[in-house]
């Protein structure tokens, strides 16, 4: 049976998420386990203890209430602690009444609560007694009693209180260890049920990991040779999913890429032919234009009037600019077309040979042109990288204005490329996307009322392009700077 990806991982998550609910399950019956035996601590051991610890705490009231009694000074003192003498008896009766009646006490524990009962009934007669003597006024008596007779009967009920908290106390410690008993069997038996669902989740993993990885490698396999050009390739995929769709997407695209790319290459020839035939059809009407108008002007120039001289000079600048037109498409074309011849370049060589090629115009503006003090070697092709930074360095002057005072040509390298940058602080660039500078017949705002032929930043993103390299423009405050990266790999 052929289930798709999403049905497989939905079959693994089904069983993971069943299997974590078993875990919560056995969590859950462990908490609850743990909490009953809380609750049965609580209310067989710390319940107990903590009565008699209140016993204990308003017998030490009830005591010293008495004595207080006793060295009162006036009948309204004798009154309000002879109130608390009643509270707290009050309380200690009802208390070990109450403890007497839990079921969850030994009979050892039954048998000392009993005692301190008794021991405490014996005491009642003698505190009333010490009563009647404060009242009396009779202290030194009252104290003999105190010391003599009830003092006894209070420790004594200390002693039970005592022997009642050790008993209780090691039932407790008991408690905790069967707790603690039952805490590490949960623990192993947690541990185990986490064990299984990841030993289980793991083979299924690999199990569909190995499935999927197999058709993945099929798929980059496939993708790489169709990469260099090998569109015959076909990926073999028999997993009855989605990717045994996509492998058939992907030799579908194959096949019609090689028959689009087969009528390209028929269509491209043509247009070749097409464009070298235009442009040789160009050339030569433009040339003559030029050079009939140019001696029209010279021989007729006393009997052209202003506005003649001003047509022919028009003429001659229109085909010149035809010309230079049809140079630059021949450029391009070949920049295109002709094989790279990669050597080793120097650079200050041809940073040397771009700045004699503008020399006249930088001596005449008076632009300081410079290039880094390192001066890399880099694997090019010569003719390419001097037309790269000519023609950097003729848009620059072209375009940088009058208040255009230098360029700089920036080198640094990354681990794959070299990285030259050509900056200038003229008038720079107004777009919004400096990307658009680079395409063909594409001039910017700045260069209305400056001829050219928007072929130029073309021709510099061509050259880069197939030296597997990039190139960008970074307008700046002042000025802008135009970045080219060179591969160190050609």
């Amino acid at each position: 049976m052929n289930l798709s990806i999403r049905a497989k991982l939905a079959g693994i998550l089904a069983l993971q998420m069943i299997a974590m609910a078993l875990l919560g399950w056995q969590g859950i019956v462990g908490i609850r386990d743990l909490k009953d035996r809380v609750k049965l601590i609580y209310a067989g051991e710390f319940l107990p203890s903590r009565m008699i610890a209140t016993t204990d705490s308003t017998l030490v009231s009830w005591n010293r209430a008495i004595l207080n009694h006793i060295l009162a000074e006036n009948m309204e003192k004798m009154e309000q602690y002879e109130q608390i003498i009643k509270q707290t008896k009050e309380t200690v009766s009802g208390t070990l009444g109450s403890l007497l009646g839990t079921e969850s006490l030994s009979q050892r524990e039954k048998e000392i609560v009993r005692t301190i009962q008794e021991e405490f009934a014996r005491a009642v007669p003698i505190q009333n007694h010490l009563l009647e003597l404060s009242r009396e006024g009779r202290r030194e008596d009252a104290q003999e009693v105190l010391h003599t007779e009830l003092r006894p009967l209070v420790d004594e009920m200390d002693a039970q209180v005592a022997s009642f908290l050790s008993l209780q106390e090691d039932q407790i410690l008991e408690s905790q260890r069967a707790i603690e008993e039952r805490y590490r069997i949960d623990v192993k038996r947690i541990f185990l049920i986490i064990g299984s669902i990841f030993v289980v989740s793991l083979l299924i993993n690999l199990f569909l990991s190995r499935a999927i990885a197999g058709s993945i490698r099929q798929l980059v396999k496939g993708a790489r040779e169709f990469g260099r050009g090998n569109l015959d390739y076909r990926v073999e995929v028999k997993s009855g999913d989605e990717i045994e769709e996509l492998a058939s997407a992907l030799n579908s695209m194959a096949a019609e890429r090689r028959t689009a790319e087969d009528l390209l290459r028929g269509s491209t020839e043509k247009l070749k032919l097409f464009a070298y035939s235009v442009v040789h059809d160009l050339k030569s009407p433009a040339i003559g234009i030029h050079g009939l108008t140019g001696l029209l002007h010279k021989r007729y120039r006393d009997v052209l009037d202003h506005q003649g001289e001003k047509l022919s000079a028009q003429i001659m600048k229109a085909s010149e600019q035809v010309v230079a037109l049809v140079e630059k498409v021949n450029i391009y074309i070949a920049t295109k077309e002709m094989p790279l011849n990669v050597e080793e370049i120097n650079s200050r060589e041809i940073f040397q040979m771009a700045k004699e090629e503008f020399s006249t115009q930088l001596s005449i503006r008076q632009i300081d042109f410079s290039w880094p003090e390192i001066e890399p070697s880099v694997r090019a092709d010569r003719l390419s990288l001097l037309r790269v930074f000519r023609n950097l360095l003729d848009n620059a002057l072209k375009y940088g204005g009058e208040q255009l005072s230098e360029i700089r040509i920036r080198y640094e390298e990354s681990h794959d490329f070299h990285v030259f940058s050509v900056c200038d602080n003229g008038v720079g660039v107004k777009t919004d996307d400096p990307e658009k500078l680079f395409a063909l017949f594409q001039r910017h705002e700045t260069s209305k009322g400056v001829a050219g032929t928007g072929l130029g930043l073309a021709i510099v993103k061509e050259i880069v392009e197939r030296h597997q390299g990039k190139v960008w423009a970074e307008p700046r405050s002042q000025g802008v700077s135009f970045f080219i990266t060179i591969s160190k790999n050609l």
